[in-house]
């Protein structure tokens, strides 16, 4: 089952419909239909954290394919490799001396969590 069939089961366990889903999000009905067509990793950073938030789900577990609730994640449980990264980015949260509003911040760790699970399938792709 792809990540897509899962957000759409999880979707549809729900809400029952996507029209019934979307009324609850700041989406049109044709962009979580797009999504859920043509892929999470195709689809603008900002739907997808969106949708997670309404389904109240990790996001960077989605973007290693899994569906885990929020209350299911311990801060602990970061991926040691990423832990460094993101304090390192979490230091620099300020943009034209800026600071960051918290939904900017988490679109920086998402697009973060989602170059490496691109680089993750490439390296997959190259050992096989």
């Amino acid at each position: 089952m792809t990540i897509e069939e899962k957000l759409k089961e999880k979707i549809l366990e729900e809400y029952k419909t996507l029209t019934n889903f979307v009324k609850h999000t700041n989406l049109k009905y044709t962009t979580v239909d797009s999504i859920l067509k043509r892929g999470i990793m195709n689809s603008n950073v900002q739907n997808i954290i969106e949708i997670c938030k309404v389904l109240n789900i990790s996001t960077d577990e989605l973007s290693k394919g899994n569906i885990v609730p929020l209350e299911d994640i311990k801060p602990i449980e970061q991926n040691k490799d990423m832990s460094h990264l993101k304090a390192y980015m979490k230091a620099f949260y300020k943009l034209d001396n800026k600071e960051l509003t918290d939904s900017e911040k988490e679109l920086i760790n998402i697009s973060i969590d989602i170059m490496l699970e691109q680089i993750r399938k490439q390296r997959e792709k190259i050992a096989k």
